[in-house]
Parts: structure tokens; C-alpha cells; sequence
């Protein structure tokens, strides 16, 4: 800079040249060089190559690093990614055979098998899913799904199922804790309260059939509660109102169960006119019409035990016409199906409460044709296999009615053998127990009219001591005991025919203290209001009897 030509590029003081040659001695930039990053950077580079060298390392590392983590974070996004298909291919896997596949062979008869195969396979990778996904409440309320499939498939549902109702009960609690707690998470949400509502329904029929009665009471009323939300905010819609129907009729079969008749006709006369409000607007709806069957063979049994046999009659009658029209209008579903059997077994019935043995032989007799087949289509299916004993069980007490002793005895010795490979391979199950006592008593009804005294009181006696054990295991039960106190009637008839006039009249008394105990319970209904002073009167003839003996 200092031997250029032109003055004006010089330095323009001698002290400036001076202060360049110490920056340029000292590793400064000087102004004799054009001032650039580039240029300030060596000579900052220069001066500190230690600093910088160390600097530098460290930029290095933090970089890799940095790549290192980059690629790492790329990897795990990575997997991520594919776990999620596979999470997400699982659960549409999963669904497509819940929500598909299954429904297509839910109500074909002889399917029991190929349904408890596609829903234990579903119930598998749900709950697979669950534990990786325990927030997510959509996969739970599937899963409860699931769980509740299984358990109709168990022993829940009573049209097709594998029996155990003890199993079945347990499948279904875990599926309401499921629903309980995606309820509570979307308080408003509609649709999580009515597969709530349809829970309590599955699980109070079984708390019931495992004779726990408090507590399916109990439950039945959790549904009805939720239920009666569901139409208040959704007053038009089919589905809202005939799921309060139906589980109204199922809440009042408990009543009508324990001979509380009258009870019983509160829930079913509600239910009543809900359907036939809706039907008003929607006459020809398969469900509706499925539930006004149902309901009808309710009121014609709740009117038969009141003793009102005109207004049971045409109930009945209008019920089995119903459905028909729906078996043959969907002659591929089986529940269809078995409604026709069910209604046709009631009015079968109505003609032994009445009494009317003649009526009776004929209409209970074609009740076992449908669970006869359907029992051979499928040998596992243990609720056709308890439709069919209970079928022939009716056949027997028409028989008896029509004084045919000997075909009465041959059919309750079919219901017996039937019921007990049932109660052979589920012992738990108190529902099998009690028809078993039921069908003993039978048989020693129709022993007593041959008057085979001994083999009657043989029977009895299995009789009491199957009743007594359930009597234990659920006292709420007043069937139970209405049963006994037959048996010991029937006791002192058969003590009585063998002279035994002593016990035959601790027997009449051990059975006047529980019918005496119910009619107090308010468990007497129609006829069998009178039953406390129709038994003091028999027990006060055989007394007469003994004593004219005597004389």
C-alpha cells in the first residue's frame, strides 16, 4: 500500500503505516487488505489455533451427535410408524370379524362352535391391543364388545349357548367395567350409555340364573334408569324405546317367577303400551314385533296365575301368531325360530294351569319337535338341550292331567336324563338343579297316582333335598320354596296311601308353615291365595281318616 502510485491509495500518515506493520506483526487484520469474513476469520484463526482447534473438536462432536440422535429419532419414528400399522392392522383385523364376520353367523342354527371360535380369536387380539393402549377408549368399548359376544356365546345368551351361565356372568362383569368406565369418561355420549344400559340387561339375567336375585334386581334397575335417559333424550327413536321395553319385561319375569303376579303386570303393561305406541309409527318393525311376542306370553302367563284364563288365552294365542310371521318371513334365524317354540310351549302351559289334560296332551306333545332337531343339528348347544327336557317335562304333566301315568313317567324319565348330563357337566349352574327337583316331583306325582308309594317318597325325598340346598344359596327366591312346600304335600299323599298317617301329617304341616310364610311375603297369586286353608282342610280330612282307622 505504502509504493502505490497514487498518493490518495497511500497511507496517509506515517503513524497509520506504523499501526499496520504492528497489526500485521501481532496477527491483526490490516487495512492494507480488503476487510472480508473470510480474511478476519484466518487471521483470527491464526492467532488462537488452540482455542480454535479445541473449539472445533467440540463442534464436531456436538454435529455427530446430533447426527447420531437425527438418525436414532429416524429409526424410532420408523418403528413407530410400523407398529402403529401393525396396532392399527391387528384392531381392523380384529373388528372386521367382530362387526363382520360374526354377525353373519350370530342367529344361524348349529353355528355355536364357529362362534365361540371367530370371538375367542377377537377377544385374544383386543386384549392384546388393550395393554398398549389402555387410554384409548373406543379399543375398550370393542374389547367389552368382545368380551360380552363371549360371554352370550358361554352362557348368557339362552337361546344358543354353551350352558355356563357361572362363566358367562363373569365375561359380562368385565365387560362393564369396561362400559362403566367409558360412561363415565363421556357422560353425554348417547351410544356409551345405551351399550351401558344393554350390559346391566345381559348381566342381571345371569346374576338371576346364578341365583343371586338381589343383585340382578338391583341391576335391572341401573338399566331401566338408563334406559328411561336414553328415551327422554331420544323420545322418537325405535331402538331407545324398545330397549326399555324389553328390559322392563325381563325385570318383571322375577316377579312373575316368584309368583308375585300382580307385581310382575306393572312392568309388562308398561312395556305394553310403550310398543304399541311405537308400533303406531312404525308397524311393521321386526324388533318391535319380536318384543310384542315376548310381552304377550308374559301377560298370558301373569293372567293364567291370576287365574284369568279368557284374557291369558288370547294373549297367548296373538303371541304365537306373531311369531310365526317373523320365523317365516326370516326362516334363517334361529332366536326367530325359537320364539315360535317358545310361545306355542306357554300356551301348552296355560292348558296345564287350567288344568285341562285334554287340551293339554296335544299342545305340549309338538313342542318338542324344535328343540329335537335343532339338538341334533347341534349335540353342545346345551340350551336347546334344557328346551328340550323342559318340553318333554310339560308333555309329562299333560299326560298325567289325561290319567296316563306310565307315558307320563316314560317322558319325565327323558327330562331327568336330559337335565342331568347337563348338571354332569356344569354342576354350578342352580338353574339345571331346580328343573332336576321340578322333574323328581313329577315323577313322584304320577308314582303317587299309580300309587307306588315308596318310589314317590324315593323321589320326594331327592326332591327336598335339592330345593333346600337352593333355598341356602338364595333365599330371595320364593319359588324355591313354593316348590318345597309341593314336595311335602306330596309327601304326606304318599306317607298317607302307605299308611303312615303320623308323618303324612308332619309333612302337611311342614308345608301349610311355608305356604303360610309366603302368603305373608305376599308370593301367593290367583288360586294359590286360598292354598294355606285348601291344605288345613286336607291336612284336617287325613286326621279324620286316621282316627276313624283308629276306631
Amino acid at each position: 500500500m505504502a509504493l502505490r502510485k497514487e498518493p490518495e491509495r497511500r497511507y496517509a500518515t506515517v503513524e497509520s503505516f506504523s499501526e499496520d506493520i504492528r497489526r500485521q506483526l501481532e496477527g491483526l487484520p490490516v487495512s492494507a487488505h480488503k476487510d472480508t469474513f473470510q480474511y478476519r476469520a484466518a487471521k483470527f484463526v491464526r492467532r488462537n489455533k488452540i482455542g480454535v482447534t479445541a473449539a472445533l473438536l467440540v463442534l464436531l462432536a456436538v454435529i455427530g451427535g446430533a447426527g447420531a440422535t437425527l438418525w436414532q429419532a429416524g429409526v424410532a419414528q420408523a418403528q413407530r410408524a410400523k407398529a402403529e400399522r401393525r396396532f392399527n392392522d391387528v384392531r381392523t383385523l380384529a373388528n372386521s370379524n367382530l362387526f363382520e364376520v360374526y354377525p353373519k353367523i350370530e342367529n344361524l342354527a348349529g353355528s355355536l362352535e364357529a362362534q365361540q371360535a371367530v370371538l375367542l380369536n377377537v377377544l385374544q387380539y383386543l386384549d392384546s391391543l388393550s395393554k398398549e393402549a389402555a387410554d384409548d377408549l373406543e379399543l375398550q368399548s370393542e374389547l367389552a364388545t368382545a368380551y360380552e359376544k363371549v360371554g352370550d356365546v358361554q352362557g348368557g345368551r339362552h337361546d344358543q349357548s354353551l350352558g355356563n351361565y357361572k362363566t358367562g356372568l363373569e365375561t359380562y362383569l368385565k365387560a362393564q367395567q369396561l362400559r362403566e368406565a367409558v360412561s363415565l369418561a363421556n357422560p353425554e355420549d348417547l351410544k356409551a350409555k345405551e351399550k351401558l344400559a344393554d350390559n346391566y340387561f345381559s348381566t342381571a339375567k345371569s346374576l338371576w340364573y346364578a341365583e343371586r336375585t338381589r343383585e340382578g334386581e338391583a341391576t335391572y334397575a341401573k338399566g331401566i334408569k338408563l334406559r328411561r335417559e336414553l328415551v327422554a333424550a331420544m323420545p322418537d327413536s325405535v331402538e331407545a324405546n324398545n330397549g326399555l321395553a324389553t328390559m322392563l319385561i325381563d325385570a318383571g319375569a322375577i316377579p312373575q317367577y316368584n309368583n308375585q303376579a300382580t307385581e310382575a303386570l306393572v312392568y309388562f303393561d308398561e312395556a305394553l303400551g310403550i310398543i304399541q305406541e311405537m308400533r303406531g309409527k312404525y308397524p311393521e318393525n321386526k324388533n318391535l314385533r319380536k318384543t310384542l311376542a315376548l310381552d304377550l306370553v308374559y301377560l298370558g302367563k301373569a293372567k293364567t296365575a291370576l287365574g284369568k284364563y279368557e284374557g291369558a288365552l288370547s294373549y297367548l294365542q296373538r303371541a304365537a301368531e306373531i311369531s310365526r310371521g317373523l320365523a317365516k318371513q326370516f326362516p334363517q334365524d334361529f332366536r326367530l325360530q325359537r320364539d315360535v317354540w317358545r310361545s306355542e310351549k306357554q300356551l301348552c302351559q296355560f292348558f296345564i294351569d287350567k288344568g285341562d289334560g285334554a287340551g293339554a296332551v296335544p299342545a305340549c306333545v309338538k313342542t318338542t319337535e324344535f328343540p329335537r332337531i335343532a339338538l341334533e343339528r347341534e349335540p353342545e348347544n346345551a340350551a336347546v338341550r334344557y328346551d328340550l327336557s323342559v318340553s318333554q317335562w310339560d308333555v309329562a304333566r299333560a299326560f298325567r292331567l289325561a290319567k296316563n301315568y306310565s307315558g307320563a313317567i316314560g317322558e319325565i324319565d327323558k327330562a331327568i336324563g336330559m337335565i342331568s348330563e347337563l348338571i354332569e357337566k356344569l354342576p354350578e349352574n342352580g338353574e339345571y338343579t331346580r328343573y332336576l327337583a321340578v322333574y323328581q316331583m313329577e315323577k313322584a306325582e304320577s308314582l303317587i297316582g299309580q300309587q307306588h308309594f315308596d318310589q314317590a317318597l324315593a323321589a320326594l325325598s331327592r326332591t327336598k333335598e335339592l330345593l333346600q340346598r337352593l333355598i341356602g344359596r338364595d333365599g330371595e327366591s320364593t319359588n324355591n320354596q313354593s316348590d318345597l312346600s309341593l314336595a311335602f304335600h306330596l309327601s304326606a299323599k304318599a306317607h298317607f296311601g302307605n299308611g303312615e298317617k303320623v308323618k303324612a301329617l308332619q309333612s302337611m304341616d311342614k308345608a301349610i308353615e311355608i305356604v303360610q310364610k309366603l302368603g305373608k311375603q305376599g308370593a301367593l297369586a290367583g288360586s294359590d291365595k286360598t292354598l294355606p286353608t285348601e291344605l288345613e282342610r286336607e291336612k284336617s280330612r287325613m286326621a279324620q281318616a286316621s282316627s276313624a282307622q283308629q276306631l
